[in-house]
């Protein structure tokens, strides 16, 4: 009997052996490794730096509208200037994509146009006698970018922002600035302005009130393909990053990419004064509906719009008053945030601001004195034209 349950247990061995040595041998799929391309890689490690270089900015509010109404909802102030589609403030079927820029004494302007091969190029015009001028490329970005569109310039003439795609892009359009070099008659080497106003969706038309302090853009992150979002916050007088070191590379993702934009109001007292001016600029803009300004003539009279001035002289040195007046009002919130700024500064930056603050005092005493003078003659010319 024992020999019969040595000679069982060997043939049980025999047989079970092949079985385990099988599951030894199975193993778990593994998922196949895919590989970056370098232009993959590239742009990984690009998004990664915008990321860690993202701006401190206020956003605060945010829109999500039809594509189509786009320029319906973006209603600048008059002495900004003005942003619309080329088809509709050219009267035009041609150019559905383009958009115009015209700054704010209506007599320059700034837009794209898509060419015959379906690329676009920004161009300028002056508006002279009672046209506008044969369209100039924009030196030094015509045929640097591609595809560039959504143009905007500062009311200082130099400051321009635009989008366009290309290498420098980290998804679709992604907004630019440059400036232009008057010396060298065009523009600078332009500079992707990063996160959070660009991602890896599209994101474009950027515009500001430099008068009430308030930005916007646009960007369809996050949206369905006939929305896009308009995001409104506070622009900086000089670039402020956040560090990663001290938020931690999860919340810094969260700002970057505006997951929450309630995260960047702060106590939000700021928000509060910025969300004021923006109710106030819209009140204003529905008054100027009805008419347009009020410039006192004479005691019997006061002018509402540009065509109330009798000859062609008188109305273009009115824009010209309008756009000193309101160079004097920048200068005047310029130096009321300097003169906060200096308030909260430390020593050094006190140092810095001191001499800034005195020279922005004078240039203003300056500017309000020869607005006054100017405003005076152009009253007593037009008393001079009415035969009063």
């Amino acid at each position: 009997m024992k020999k019969i349950a040595i000679l069982t247990a060997l043939m049980l061995a025999l047989i079970l052996q092949p079985i385990s040595a099988q599951r030894k041998r199975v193993r778990k799929a593994k998922h196949p490794v895919v590989e970056l391309t370098e232009e993959e890689k590239m742009m990984q490690e690009r998004i990664k730096r915008m990321e860690n270089a993202t701006q401190k900015v206020m956003v605060i509010d945010s829109l999500v509208i039809k594509k189509e109404e786009l320029f319906n909802y973006l209603k600048l102030n008059p002495e900004v200037g003005t942003v619309d589609t080329y088809n509709r403030f050219f009267l035009s079927e041609e150019q559905p994509h383009a958009v115009v820029s015209v700054n704010e004494m209506k007599d320059k302007c700034y837009f794209s146009a898509q060419q015959n091969d379906g690329s676009m190029r920004l161009y300028t015009a002056d508006f002279i006698g009672n046209s506008w001028t044969a369209p100039m490329p924009l030196a030094g970005i015509d045929t640097t970018y591609a595809q560039p569109n959504y143009p905007f310039m500062m009311t200082d003439g130099t400051t321009f922002y635009f989008a366009a795609m290309g290498s420098e892009s980290i998804g679709g359009y992604d907004i630019f600035v440059t400036r232009y070099d008057a010396d060298q008659g065009a523009f600078l080497t332009a500079e992707n302005i990063g996160m959070p106003f660009n991602s890896t969706a599209n994101d474009y038309m950027m515009v500001i009130d430099d008068l009430e302090n308030i930005g916007w853009f646009v960007s369809d992150r996050n949206q369905s393909a006939d929305n896009v979002c308009i995001y409104t916050f506070i622009p900086n007088d000089t670039r402020l990053t956040y560090d990663v070191n001290v938020i931690g590379e999860e919340q810094m993702k969260a700002l970057a990419t505006l997951s929450r934009i309630a995260d960047t109001w702060g106590n939000g007292k700021k928000r509060k004064e910025a969300l004021q001016r923006l109710q106030l600029l819209k009140e204003r803009q529905q008054e100027k509906a009805q008419h347009q300004f009020d410039f006192v003539i004479n005691d019997q009279t006061i002018y509402h719009r540009l065509s109330d001035f009798k000859t062609a002289d008188t109305r273009q040195r009115y824009r010209q008053l309008e756009k000193q007046w309101n160079d004097i009002k920048r200068l005047e919130n310029t130096l009321d945030r300097q003169r906060k700024t200096y308030a909260q500064g430390t020593t050094v930056e006190k140092e810095e601001l001191h001499t800034v603050i005195i020279d922005n005092e004078q240039e203003l005493e300056q500017l309000r004195q020869q607005a006054l003078k100017d405003e005076k003659q152009l009253r007593n010319d037009e008393n001079n034209a009415i035969g009063h």
